[in-house]
């Protein structure tokens, strides 16, 4: 996922080469009990921005809003061949993740993003538009029917600048719970629903058998 961050998530060409679906982020829940957890991946902002979910709508002003990271800046290395360091104003590195617990089945995931670009400008977007103060779409959510794992993009500036290269994220809610919000069945339940259709077919054969062998 840490290569996707130099792709275009507006164009076409991102769910045709990463073999994601994109999905309506503002309806984004759980079929399933699930034990979820979010990954940072990394971001690509001068901002200082912070992540968090909540389970019940209503971004960061209702339901019952939780921070996940409250400072989602990427350690940097200080030269070409030093590791990145940790630090209070950088504390993240990719694959850095925290549990959110065990979330219910129909329980919501409204992530929103804390963005402050000085002392005095904050703002906040979620993944509900309505929600946002410029009424645009700042949060972009991908998925893989074959994987457990939402993919986060958030465009962190307000009014937008079309990128979504603000913070980077990705949601482990299972691979069933990702089958049911990309509506593509699970191995098993695709299994029974083929074998039904072969016995369809197998039955409706036989039947034109039967009656080929009356008529003649």
């Amino acid at each position: 996922m840490s290569q996707w961050e130099n792709m275009n998530f507006t164009s076409p060409s991102f769910t045709q080469l990463t073999s994601t679906i994109a999905l309506d982020p503002s309806k984004i829940s759980l079929a399933t009990v699930y034990d979820t957890r979010v990954y940072f991946i990394g971001e690509a902002t001068n901002d200082q921005n912070a992540l968090g979910f909540n389970t019940e709508g209503g971004g960061v002003t209702g339901g019952n809003a939780q921070l996940i990271f409250p400072n989602a800046s990427e350690a940097w290395a200080n030269g070409d061949s030093a590791a990145p360091v940790r630090t209070i104003s950088n504390p993240l590195l990719p694959g850095d993740f925290v549990d959110l617990g065990t979330l219910g089945s129909g329980a919501l995931l409204d992530f929103f993003l804390i963005s402050q670009k000085s002392a005095s400008s904050t703002n906040v977007f979620s993944t509900e538009t309505s929600l946002n103060p410029d009424g645009i779409q700042h949060a972009l959510i991908f998925a893989r029917a074959d994987s457990p794992y939402l993919f986060i993009a958030f465009d962190d500036k307000f009014g937008g600048n079309g990128s979504f290269k603000g913070d980077f994220f990705a949601v482990d809610i299972g691979t069933g719970n990702v089958h049911a919000l990309t509506n593509m069945p699970e191995p098993s339940t695709l299994l029974i629903l083929c074998s039904f259709l072969a016995l369809v077919i197998y039955r409706k054969y036989s039947l034109n058998l039967q009656c080929k062998f009356r008529i003649t």
